[in-house]
């Protein structure tokens, strides 16, 4: 049996979900977006999570339009792996409309066979206001961080599958077994407003709690080496961007035009007389 190289975690027991986010379908039209406009929705995201960004491609996504899945999952990473079994797959997870509408984007090279992400059409960047026949944390809409760290969570799956030094990472770190746990962690990073959620999710589906100490550290130990590996990936590519660090406006100091006091001139001096320079040389006047 393979022994645990970290015995605090317990092992990952499998999880019917895929450890996907819970949700139902609430049949929502949408319009597609352009991908300028699509991507300007995750630009504070790409910005300050730099797995999301190594992952995130905009051609790699697919928002289903047709008929219900059968699962109550929001999104899910279809890699090469999960590829070759698509067929099976698909037959229990989708329905019949949302598997022949995968299929015809697959055919018409639309997204590409092995690595894509699979979205409900309700995850599609827009107006959340409306009320949905199900609870999502507690609301009754489908609020704006759940719908960004879905999109994370699905592509920082992907950073690591096409990324050769983060899936070498996971297997030389022990983290391999945890990755679906990791990506609560991520969530929680991102969306403290999820962590409560996150939490419960992954005590839930994996029987693991991520807060107690020994948990905490190790994942953060984690998620900072992961996304040291991202950033340098990002650098090689060229994509890297460096925020500087805000120090507030700084005005510039007023410079008030130096003026010169006037000297008062003195006033002229009398002119004398000969008979008075005489004189004022015996009385010193």
């Amino acid at each position: 049996m393979e022994k645990n190289p970290h015995p605090e975690i317990k092992k990952p027991i499998k999880d019917n979900s895929n450890g996907l986010m819970s949700t139902d379908d609430p049949n929502i039209d949408y319009n597609q977006l352009g991908d300028v406009e699509y991507e300007l929705h995750f630009k504070d995201l790409l910005d300050e999570s730099p797995l999301f960004k190594l992952g995130f491609n905009s051609k790699n996504i697919f928002y289903q339009t047709q008929g219900k899945t059968i699962t109550n999952m929001a999104g899910n990473y279809i890699n090469k792996e999960i590829f070759k079994d698509f067929d099976s797959i698909a037959s229990r997870q989708f329905s019949k409309s949302a598997y022949n509408e995968i299929v015809d984007k697959l055919e018409k090279g639309k997204i590409p066979e092995g690595d894509f992400v699979f979205m409900r059409s309700f995850m599609l960047p827009g107006d959340k206001t409306k009320d949905y026949p199900f609870i999502v944390h507690g609301k009754k809409n489908l609020d704006e961080a759940h719908e960004l760290s879905t999109h994370m969570h699905e592509f920082i799956h992907r950073a690591i599958d096409v990324t050769p030094e983060l899936k070498e990472w996971m297997t030389t770190s022990g983290a391999e077994p945890y990755e679906e746990i990791l990506m609560a962690a991520f969530t929680a990073k991102y969306f403290p407003q999820m962590a409560e959620y996150e939490t419960g999710r992954v005590q839930r589906n994996y029987k693991i709690d991520i807060n107690t100490e020994y948990n905490k550290n190790l994942l953060s130990n984690w998620m900072n080496e992961m996304e040291t590996i991202a950033t340098n990936n990002l650098k090689k590519q060229g994509r890297f961007y460096e925020k500087p660090e805000f120090k507030g406006l700084v005005k510039k100091p007023k410079i008030e035009p130096k003026i010169e006091p006037k000297i008062k001139p003195k006033p002229p001096i009398p002119k004398k007389s000969f008979v008075e320079m005489i004189k004022s040389l015996f009385t010193g006047e």
